[in-house]
């Protein structure tokens, strides 16, 4: 180990300093030497390393001086300002903590010399032990304190490898010497300290003088940056300042022309909390950093930018407790900032702050007053704004040209739905754009997923993922985006979408500008929901004229399929869709059919026009049926109400299925759909397609109205017809029959039956009596009901028995049965004198025999089926014998079917019950009681077959 540590860790005792003894010691020279040595170091006007070396030397002169040295105190360290060993200079060097251990130790808590003749001889009596690394340590030494006044300075020594080199003498010449070295140190550092603070201060005045005669704000910033590294030797120097809404500290000056651009470039920020300046900015507190390699709290820059920064120093900038900035300076040296350069920092960092506030405080005015203009000029602009595109452009243009952004777009959201229609857009890339120029919907922007749950502005991270579409981000200039919502009576209309350049605003104004854009788009969404009632106004008059339009249209149309070709070419033009078609259900297959097609947008037709749609080809379609109500698919391509076969050949990107329907009952359906665009059918323009549907359905009413009546006008002129046909086919008298009463009733219904009956006059004084019922209704009844007549009249005369009479009218009627009719028919041949009745059935089984004796009702019945089924039918003749008041009752199905309010019939047992009752009656009392009581159990029922009655008496 060197001497210098050898008299760092040795020990002492207090040496004899006899005054009478060693003044006999000096001579002459040695006296001059040291009176030459003292007014050398006290006249001296050297710095104090410079009166060190001055020491050094003036000692050499009069003692050896191979091995010396001379340290200095300085806080906790001990700096050896002179380390000679063997004659050969070594480094300055600190030693941290030496100042406490050791003879230099010793010295400064007592301030006494020591003398040591010889280590090894006085080893244990010395007050400090010392401890050398060296394999030849000194034998002798000198050792002496540098005390001025009551501060101990320093120590010096002078040490030698043999003993006994050094004496009082030695020891008192040190000692003066380094009493003259201590005054002198004392008063060089003083005046340095006076000099330094001097210099500092008018290094801080140049840079107030800076902070006052710069107007531009980021050139006064870099300058006085610069102006502070240059004077104050700091390795680097940088300003940053804080934005409250983001809570971050933004780089705005650095020194070194390349680093300051870079770093502008780059929006260079720091989060509260994070690094050293983020910290200071966080608590408002100064942090000095001797050692950046040990605070946790650091944060490296980029290594190719700073690579030697050791220690840093950051100051916040206060005012009023406000902290607005902080004043970052770095050093290359360890321990390289200090106290003195906290106090200046400090101070430098109470100008700058002043002079930010100053400057903010006149911008704040001069944005307040530009805000106030901007507003009003926006307000004058929107109010002149005749329509919607003369409001946006006003908007885009105004926010570009006054408000400093960059670009600027207006997006509308459609009336229903959440997609957003570009209005106009200044300052965007059109061609860039190009992609997502459509519009936006939640799906491709989760910022304005989150603007429809929370309507309020948002600041954008620039190119983050899924934020906006990636063709609108490469879209927009500047480094910072704002999205802000169009708001109208609490409801989301749109968005703007703002680009700035963070540069071009002011720190602390930021949030200023941003209120501005906010206070913009109020008055933006206020116009353009001024502009839209209005217009609103002249769409529902102009809707009105149209419905009108299309009212009258249909009005005049002479058929459905014209009323619904107008329809269908009316609607694209009103509700704006591509395609409409009108379908008509086909009831009985319950398919619908499409009956009139207008495509104005795609190439569909022929597919459209040739489909037939059963229930459940198209749920939307069936759904619609099912509640009457217009239905909307918005994405029919990922619905389950529209079937993939509709979307191949059809192709609709959505789908309205709006009803035709007349109460109850659906008659057809109006599709509407869009093909080339993927944007909604809005709300509106889905209550057009309703209205016009609505229209169409009572059209179609009124024609199945006029369809109903002229059938009931035909249905009119075919019962009169079939009337007259069937009455002029019935008896006009009753034929006088000895011994016998005739009876006779036919009650004809709403719509007239197949009921016929007749008394045909025979040889012999026989009379033929037919009871028939056509298996039909109408004037095709009354026809053939007419032929069948003629054919059994005309058998009747030709055929002696009544089943070959029945036979041969059942050969001609099946021969011209061309409307595949039948009828039932049951005909007896009367013969007064010997009172039998022979008879025959064709499937007639209506006619029954009342005994004047007993009351016995029998139904006259024989095998045979009805007339016009096959043409050779086996048909029975049976004979009945009359005795006196016996009745034979002819009747028809409308007679026992009919039905009272409850839906019973009168039934059988009640004819058969009746019949008993009044059998002593003439036979038209008892066909009178039948009426009567049938017409009794109907009541107010409507009768819906005739009622047809003969009645046969043999008097008694």
């Amino acid at each position: 180990m060197s001497k210098a540590r050898s008299r760092k860790a040795g020990n002492t005792q207090p040496a004899n300093t006899d005054s009478r003894r060693h003044r006999s010691h000096f001579s002459q020279v040695d006296l001059a030497a040291l009176t030459e040595a003292g007014l050398a170091i006290v006249r001296s006007q050297l710095d104090v390393d410079g009166l060190c070396e001055l020491v050094y030397q003036q000692v050499g002169r009069i003692v050896d001086a191979d091995h010396f040295h001379l340290g200095l105190f300085e806080g906790d360290s001990f700096n050896l300002k002179v380390w000679v060993q063997d004659g050969k200079r070594l480094p300055v060097t600190s030693f941290p903590g030496a100042q406490d251990t050791g003879i230099i130790g010793w010295m400064r808590a007592t301030q006494r010399p020591l003398l040591v003749r010889d280590f090894s001889a006085e080893m244990p009596e010395l007050p400090a032990r010392p401890s050398y690394d060296s394999d030849d340590p000194p034998r002798s030494a000198v050792f002496v304190p540098l005390v001025a006044g009551d501060e101990t300075v320093g120590s010096m020594s002078v040490q030698h490898h043999r003993p006994d080199m050094f004496d009082e003498n030695d020891l008192r010449t040190l000692n003066i010497i380094g009493h003259h070295a201590a005054s002198a140190i004392v008063n060089a550092r003083l005046f340095q300290t006076v000099q330094r603070r001097a210099e500092q201060l008018a290094a801080i005045a140049e840079v107030s003088q800076a902070l006052t005669a710069e107007l531009d704000f980021d050139q006064l910033l870099t300058k006085v940056v610069e102006l502070i590294r240059e004077r104050f030797g700091y390795y680097h120097a940088q300003i940053f300042l804080v934005e409250d809404e983001t809570h971050r500290a933004v780089f705005r000056a650095s020194s070194g022309h390349q680093l300051n651009q870079i770093w502008l470039q780059q929006g260079r920020t720091q989060r509260f909390e994070e690094g050293i300046i983020g910290w200071v900015a966080a608590t408002g507190q100064p942090l000095l950093v001797g050692d950046v390699t040990q605070e946790p709290r650091y944060i490296p820059d980029d290594p190719r930018l700073l690579p030697d920064t050791k220690s840093e120093l950051a100051v916040p900038l206060v005012v009023e407790g406000e902290v607005l900035g902080v004043l970052d300076v770095q050093s290359r040296e360890p321990g390289g900032l200090g106290e003195e350069d906290l106090f200046v920092l400090t101070t430098l960092a109470n100008q700058v702050a002043v002079a930010v506030d100053s400057t903010w405080s006149y911008w704040a005015k001069q944005e307040e007053a530009w805000i106030t203009t901007v507003l009003l000029q926006m307000a004058e602009a929107a109010n002149q704004a005749e329509n919607l595109d003369e409001v946006v452009a006003a908007v885009t243009r105004i926010t570009t040209m006054l408000v400093g952004a960059v670009s600027c777009s207006v997006w509308l959201r459609e009336q229903e739905g959440d997609w957003f229609d570009l209005a106009d857009a200044v300052g965007l890339d059109r061609e860039r754009l190009a992609p997502a120029a459509s519009g936006l919907s939640p799906g491709t922007s989760t910022a304005l997923a989150q603007l429809l749950v929370r309507p309020a502005p948002i600041l954008l991270e620039r190119d983050a993922a899924g934020v906006l579409p990636d063709a609108l981000w490469r879209s927009l200039a500047g480094d910072e985006v704002m999205l802000l919502p169009l708001l109208a009576q609490n409801r989301l209309i749109g968005c703007m979408l703002v680009s700035l350049n963070r540069e071009s605003v002011p720190v602390r104004l930021h949030d200023k500008r941003m209120g501005m854009l906010a206070g913009i788009a109020q008055q933006v969404a206020a116009s353009i929901e001024s502009v839209r009632q209005a217009g609103y106004r002249d769409e529902e008059a102009w809707i009105s004229w149209a419905l009108l339009e299309v009212s009258q249209a249909i009005s005049n149309a002479q058929t459905i399929d014209e009323m619904l070709e107008h329809v269908v070419r009316l609607t694209p033009l009103l509700a704006g869709v591509d395609r409409c078609a009108a379908l008509l259900l086909d009831k009985e297959s319950g398919d619908f059919v499409v009956s009139q097609l207008h495509v104005g947008r795609g190439d569909s037709a022929e597919a459209f026009a040739e489909m037939r749609l059963p229930p459940g080809a198209v749920p939307l379609i069936d759904l619609a049926r099912a509640t009457r109500t217009i239905q909307y698919v918005a994405d029919a391509r990922n619905s389950d109400l529209v079937p993939s076969r509709w979307r191949e050949v059809v192709g609709s990107k959505n789908l309205v299925a709006a009803p035709l329907a007349v109460q109850d009952d659906v008659l057809g359906m109006l599709l509407v759909d869009a093909v080339e665009s993927d944007r909604d059918i809005s709300q509106r323009r889905r209550d057009i397609v309703a209205g016009i549907a609505r229209q169409a359905s009572l059209s179609l009413e009124n024609f199945q109205l006029q369809v109903q009546e002229q059938q009931r006008i035909r249905l009119l002129q075919e019962l009169e017809v079939a009337h007259r046909i069937q009455t002029s086919l019935l008896p006009d008298e009753i034929p006088d029959v000895p011994g016998y009463e005739l009876a006779h009733d036919w009650e004809a219904a709403r719509e007239v039956g197949g009921d016929f009956y007749d008394f045909i006059p025979l040889p012999d004084g026989k009379l033929g009596i037919v009871m028939a019922d056509v298996a039909d209704k109408g004037v095709p009844a009354a026809l053939f009901m007419a032929r069948t007549s003629t054919l059994l009249r005309l058998s009747a005369q030709d055929y002696a028995s009544p089943d070959r009479a029945l036979v041969h009218a059942n050969r001609w009627l099946n021969a011209s049965n061309r409307e595949d009719m039948f009828v039932t028919a049951w005909y007896g041949m009367l013969d007064p004198a010997n009172h039998k009745i022979q008879y025959a059935n064709a499937g007639h089984g209506l006619a029954l025999h009342v005994s004047a004796a007993d009351g016995a009702v029998q139904p006259l019945r024989s095998r045979g089926i009805a007339l016009g089924i096959v043409d050779d039918p086996v048909i029975d003749t049976d004979t009945l014998v009359l005795a006196p008041g016996d009745l034979v009752v002819l009747y028809t199905d409308g007679v026992v079917d009919i039905l009272d309010k409850e839906g019973e019939e009168f039934g059988q047992e009640r004819l058969h019950d009746l019949l008993v009752a009044h059998r002593r009656g003439t036979a038209q009392e008892v066909a009178d009681a039948i009426i009567a009581a049938v017409w009794a159990h109907a009541g107010q029922t409507a009768v819906v077959d005739d009622v047809t009655l003969v009645v046969v008496r043999r008097r008694a």
